[in-house]
């Protein structure tokens, strides 16, 4: 056992069991380290941009930061943001049963959960990094219960308050108690029933405000956010007119009914983002008065997105697309507002679709996409070529195609920057700088898994209330005592 010899200065509150490490040492002076939490040995293991710390018994993960400098790293630990001690970095490759290594890697134990705050220490703000260490921090941001669910969804409201009580507005981990009711039938069966009531009361508001008619049977596949290229709902409508084009040629081909709701608005001057919103209302005028797809197919764009509006999506919506591209979200709030409403997640493991993820649990999502380190390393190499997605990929070459060939605009004109952008690159910028086509085939299979299962109800709203029961790490009021604690350090004030 070795004390804390290297080890950086640390907070007089911080819990002591950190503070040591067991080295082992070979003849190589190759080395792991064992990190003593409780009373219990964590080997500690050498990743990208973590270390993983995994309990040789049982292979439970626990993660912490791991920061390369020159041949000398930090771990720090992700629950208090504090740094543990310094390590010299090693292979550690020998210390390790590399299958159960990476199936927890296939199964997303490894997560860059601070991909966010390395990028803006190792790059953006590196010298102020440098300088101020101590004054970077992160803290996972959230959404206020009152309004997102206690007012915008009172019948969920009432369905979770007749089973765990009051206290789950002031306190959303609460939510947790649900858990005992997935396997209650008649907790499902009403859980079923208030989704589809929230869905009428969207389609009623579309049909009043802008002459909409939305068929509630359907899968509400909604994707409200800002518009910008990052966020990809470029992506989203090019899986559309894949669909559509299935749906035409195929007459074997019979999935569930969808129904694909856009909201957003774009900066003023964003000529490319309006240019993507003009493309989703061309698809859905067309898609729209096609008799061949009727009843299987339909897309609407919300007009005037707003938060009266959002208050009466969230609780409707089955499916929440947070497809942005890796690394490039730092957290997201609509990802959330959707979970704690019942939508499962579609999304790439960016921003705080990462932590939604590991609270529901990866079964209980749809996770598609490259990563942020396989995004960096192509960046890094500058290894990407969208071309050779398009010529393995014949069905997104035609959607692609489509952009420019008359299908959506007899001028060829108005989405061919658009179609510049993907194929070859516009504004000295290179080609599909957002990686849509590179993510376009795990998309779509996504797309897939979730058609098939949501065929089943009684499934889906098992996983629906899973999601809602996970939810209560993504409180607003989690995040104010999150910065009352380590940034603030105030005192309360006890009203009484």
């Amino acid at each position: 056992i070795v004390s804390l010899s290297g080890c950086a200065e640390v907070p007089e509150d911080y819990p002591e069991e950190f503070y040591y490490i067991e080295q082992d040492t070979n003849e190589f002076d190759d080395f792991y380290k064992t990190v003593i939490r409780n009373g219990e040995p964590l080997t500690v293991y050498k990743g990208e941009n973590i270390v993983l710390a995994i309990n040789k018994e049982t292979f439970d993960v626990k993660e912490y930061v791991y920061k390369q400098s020159s041949l000398i790293g930090k771990i720090y630990d992700l629950a208090t943001g504090y740094m543990i001690v310094n390590v010299n970095v090693f292979d550690y490759s020998h210390s390790y049963d590399e299958s159960n290594y990476n199936k927890l890697k296939e199964e997303n134990y490894i997560v860059e959960l601070v991909n966010i705050s390395d990028y803006i220490e190792d790059a953006e703000l590196k010298e102020w990094y440098d300088l101020y260490p101590e004054k970077f921090n992160n803290k996972t941001n959230g959404i206020t219960q009152r309004r997102w669910l206690l007012n915008a969804n009172p019948l969920l409201a009432e369905f979770i308050t007749k089973r765990i009580g009051h206290g789950w507005e002031k306190d959303l981990t609460k939510l947790k108690g649900l858990e005992k009711f997935v396997d209650d039938d008649e907790s499902l069966t009403e859980l079923i029933n208030i989704k589809m009531e929230n869905k009428q009361v969207l389609s009623d508001f579309l049909k009043h405000t802008q002459n909409e008619f939305l068929d509630p049977e359907s899968i509400f596949d909604v994707q409200v956010k800002r518009l910008h290229e990052y966020k990809r709902q470029l992506l989203n409508i090019l899986h559309v007119m894949y669909l559509y084009n299935r749906l035409v040629e195929d007459p074997d081909y019979n999935p569930p009914a969808r129904t694909f709701i856009f909201g957003a608005k774009a900066a003023s001057g964003y000529r490319r983002a309006k240019t993507i919103i003009k493309l989703i209302n061309t698809v859905a005028e067309r898609i729209n008065n096609d008799r061949r797809v009727r009843g299987k197919i339909r897309v609407v764009f919300v007009e005037n997105y707003r938060v009266s509006v959002a208050e009466k999506i969230f609780p409707a919506a089955d499916v929440s697309e947070q497809i942005s591209t890796a690394g490039y979200e730092a957290s997201g709030t609509s990802n959330m507002k959707f979970m704690v409403n019942g939508a499962l997640t579609l999304g790439t493991m960016d921003g705080a679709n990462i932590e939604i993820v590991e609270e529901a649990g990866k079964e209980n999502a749809f996770v598609f996409g490259h990563l942020t380190e396989e995004i960096k390393q192509m960046e890094r190499e500058h290894s990407y070529n969208p071309q050779q997605y398009l010529d393995s990929n014949p069905a997104l070459a035609r959607v692609v195609e489509q952009l420019v060939d008359g299908t959506y605009d007899p001028t060829h004109q108005i989405f061919k920057e658009l179609y510049d952008s993907l194929v070859y690159g516009v504004e000295g910028q290179r080609a599909d700088v957002y990686y849509v086509l590179a993510d376009f085939d795990s998309y779509c299979k996504a797309q897939e898994r979730i058609a098939a299962e949501y065929m089943d109800k009684k499934l889906w709203a098992k996983k629906t209330l899973i999601n809602i029961a996970n939810s209560g790490k993504f409180s607003s009021d989690r995040t104010i005592e999150d910065y009352v604690r380590d940034i603030w350090k105030i005192k309360k004030l006890e009203v009484k």
